[in-house]
């Protein structure tokens, strides 16, 4: 078995191997150059103590062969596959950006952008589903995020690593519980039977805590956390973070995250569909009150000139006796 350092080592005179950029629960990733083109790329070795294992070393092809299946905008995407000595390889797009889970250590998220980027996450497991494929491990440290010019922020689903098809047994995983406890859905953490709607769960867990900044259930063992996985409904968003409006979020991580998979959205274009509504719900100007127009304004009071007065008061008088005068003379007329 291999054990030395693969940095400045080329691969089948195509791939140079230029820095170590992260290490996972299977392999290591490194930085990488396609010599001809130089263009960067991303190659991931399985752990070197694994690698002489067959049963690591067929699911590590497993994986290969499971993201070679995927092409999507959301989806991080193989494109070669070899074997160094004895230590296998494949080699993804290079993605110039940042996960997630570096985001998150600053900080919870404005509802708006949660919603948004777990909306994208949605778009690449519908693709996923699919093709027949079920993630099994998404979480924040599988999620990158990258600005486009003019497309904005845009997010691509990594590591399908742990990811089963729907239509072939390997037999590899049988009675063991894999995945990362904080994201499980309860028929993951029993071992049971997985389908598309435990990536639905594991996406209601991701948004949970890109809104509130805290995953729903912590505890210093991970069986403690299976445990709640298993049993406790998940908090409140409003309990966690109050006076914050998060629209229907509420209700879109309630039912990702249901204990039963029937009772979580059926699709994860269903799931994308509610948090379109979430999203325009939390958009929309709040509505604005219509004033009452105000009352006219009383017509000013031009004063009388003196003169004017005193002729109004001849006239009024005069008026009078005239009125006078012509009721007696027709009262001497009836009476004569």
């Amino acid at each position: 078995m291999a054990s030395q350092d693969p940095i400045g080592a080329v691969l089948d005179g195509r791939y140079r191997v230029v820095s170590r950029i992260a290490d996972g629960a299977m392999g290591a990733v490194f930085r990488g150059e396609r010599i001809k083109l130089g263009r960067a790329v991303a190659i991931k070795f399985l752990h070197a103590q694994l690698a002489d294992e067959p049963r690591f070393r067929q699911r590590f092809e497993i994986e290969a062969r499971t993201m070679a299946k995927l092409d999507h905008p959301h989806c991080g995407a193989v494109i070669d596959v070899g074997q160094h000595g004895d230590m296998p390889y494949l080699v993804m797009e290079f993605i110039q950006g940042v996960d997630l889970r570096h985001v998150l250590d600053d900080g919870r998220l404005a509802p708006l952008r949660a919603a948004a980027i777990a909306r994208q996450v949605l778009a690449g497991l519908a693709h996923a589903h699919e093709v027949g494929i079920i993630h099994r491990d998404v979480k924040p440290a599988n999620v990158m995020l990258a600005d486009r010019t003019g497309l904005g922020e845009q997010v691509r689903l990594l590591d399908f690593g742990l990811a089963r098809l729907r239509e072939q047994s390997t037999g590899l995983t049988v009675g063991i519980a894999i995945g990362t406890p904080a994201y499980m859905a309860p028929e993951q953490a029993t071992s049971g039977p997985v389908d598309h709607r435990t990536d639905l769960y594991a996406c209601g867990v991701l948004l949970f805590e890109m809104l509130t900044g805290d995953k729903p259930f912590v505890a210093d063992e991970p069986v403690e956390i299976l445990r709640h996985q298993l049993h406790s409904p998940p908090p409140r968003l409003a309990d966690k973070v109050p006076g914050v409006d998060f629209g229907g979020l509420e209700q879109v991580v309630a039912k990702a995250m249901a204990k039963a998979p029937a009772d979580r959205y059926g699709s994860a274009l269903e799931m994308a569909a509610a948090l379109d509504d979430a999203i325009a719900r939390l958009a929309a100007p709040p509505p604005t009150t219509v004033a009452a127009p105000p009352p006219p304004p009383a017509p000013p009071i031009v004063p009388v000139p003196e003169e004017v007065r005193l002729r109004r008061r001849r006239l009024t008088i005069a008026g009078a006796v005239t009125a006078a005068i012509l009721a007696i003379g027709l009262i001497a007329r009836l009476a004569s």
